[in-house]
């Protein structure tokens, strides 16, 4: 059961972002988030009064997680791009790799980022909607320099 300040700062951010919950309303979106660790949620909800722009949604809470997983930008920023150097990369960073790899190597490098970042970001979003907790780990390249 969500903490009555869970309760207040879902409605204050919602008031904030131009949205009032109608009683129903709210307690979907308590229930919805209910899943997440508090403290991560109210984490999320701080960067929502500070970001959003607009109505708050559902997503923009989730999206919002500080659950260990770097954001796009810096996940790209992490990426090794040559199979030959090693890395310490998260699951969806290197699943996100894979579908990129071609590209980086044929010089694509604006193409891959976009989709990287695109692939990436359906790939965090999925783990997060599954509860999956972050999965780090290293890959070892083939160029022992």
């Amino acid at each position: 059961m969500a903490s009555a300040e869970l309760i207040q700062a879902i409605a204050v951010t919602s008031e904030l972002c131009g949205r009032v919950f109608s009683e129903g309303a709210a307690k979907v979106f308590v229930d919805d988030l209910s899943a997440y660790p508090e403290s991560q949620v109210m984490g999320a909800l701080r960067r929502c009064r500070k970001e959003v722009k607009g109505v708050l949604t559902l997503q923009d809470v989730i999206s919002r997680l500080e659950d260990g997983r770097p954001g796009p930008e810096e996940a790209w920023a992490m990426l090794p791009m040559s199979e030959a150097h090693s890395a310490v990369w998260t699951a969806e960073m290197s699943q996100a790799f894979g579908v990129v790899i071609g590209m980086i190597d044929a010089g694509e490098i604006v193409a891959a980022r976009m989709a990287f970042k695109e692939t990436y970001n359906r790939l965090v979003t999925q783990a997060r909607d599954h509860l999956q907790p972050v999965e780090w780990y290293v890959t070892l390249g083939h160029d022992p320099k």
